[in-house]
């Protein structure tokens, strides 16, 4: 396994300081890396955006991403409607704002 120029952008972008030293990492060493990480939503990131999913190009890699954003405002929105109404924290997703309860931090 070998990391393509998306998923190099998405460390980039997402976490270069605990994530950055992937970047030089390959086969094994990296496979593990990223099951060991501990962090799923980067996991599920770095799987959208890998060649062996099929995400070889510009527009598949822009149109995945769209897609996780839209998948994480319905999930923000769902949680959203499941609240009781307390102190809210917004929850910036896409262009729309959505609250989740304070207390749940």
């Amino acid at each position: 396994m070998e990391l393509n120029r998306y998923q190099k952008a998405a460390i980039m972008a997402y976490n270069p300081e605990e994530y950055g030293y992937m970047l030089n990492l390959k086969g094994t060493a990296l496979e593990r890396a990223l099951k060991e990480c501990g962090d799923g939503f980067f996991q599920s990131i770095m799987t959208e955006l890998s060649t062996s999913e099929g995400c070889t190009g510009l527009d598949e890699a822009m149109n995945r991403c769209a897609s996780m954003v839209r998948d994480l405002g319905r999930v923000c929105e769902a949680i959203e409607l499941d609240m009781p109404i307390l102190p809210a924290a917004t929850c910036n997703v896409s262009e729309k704002t959505f609250t989740a309860n304070a207390f749940d931090h």
